[in-house]
């Protein structure tokens, strides 16, 4: 038997951190899908569409599951272009040069990570209220989460479990 390699997903449940259990069997559909249509042969129009489809949706979902980093000045970016194109071929350095430092439009996501976290608590303890959800989770920094805390993280979980239950409906087990 292979050894997991380090991308694996730990298979004890109980090594899961908080907020990665939510998330966890809607990665696995969809890397599912994406691994189905790309070893498809022949390769069809519809088999990449789909693959494409999947990739969108894995992307939004890992919007939930990882913290934004902070925006690399343009000097760093072009040093790692530099070191890159010693590795790679200076054409596909300067094509993730150009995908590094592009900005998506509207306001950067920064607080999305924790509602999976806080939905998972929910799950686990159906009685905790919306107040204290923000108390243990919101980011903000906040002695006391008032009512806009609140609500920020109730809509950030609403959404993580509309794209849950699109993403469960949408790729069978």
């Amino acid at each position: 038997m292979a050894a997991p390699s380090q991308s694996d997903p730990p298979s004890d449940p109980a090594k899961l951190g908080t907020g990665e259990r939510v998330l966890l069997e809607p990665t696995r559909r969809v890397c599912a899908c994406i691994t189905a249509s790309v070893t498809q042969r022949p390769i069809t129009p519809e088999a990449l569409k789909r693959a494409e489809q999947a990739i969108r949706r894995l992307r939004e979902l890992f919007t939930f599951g990882i913290p934004a980093g902070p925006d690399l000045p343009r000097e760093e970016l072009e040093a790692g272009r530099d070191a890159l194109a010693k590795l790679q071929s200076p054409a596909y350095a300067y094509k993730i040069f150009l995908a590094a430092g592009e900005h998506r439009r509207g306001r950067p996501v920064k607080r999305r990570h924790v509602a999976a976290k806080a939905l998972e608590a929910k799950q686990q303890n159906p009685r905790l209220t919306r107040f204290e959800l923000a108390q243990q989770f919101c980011p903000c920094g906040k002695a006391r989460h008032n009512t806009q805390c609140v609500e920020r993280l109730r809509r950030d979980m609403q959404r993580l479990s509309a794209l849950i239950r699109r993403i469960l409906g949408d790729y069978p087990a």
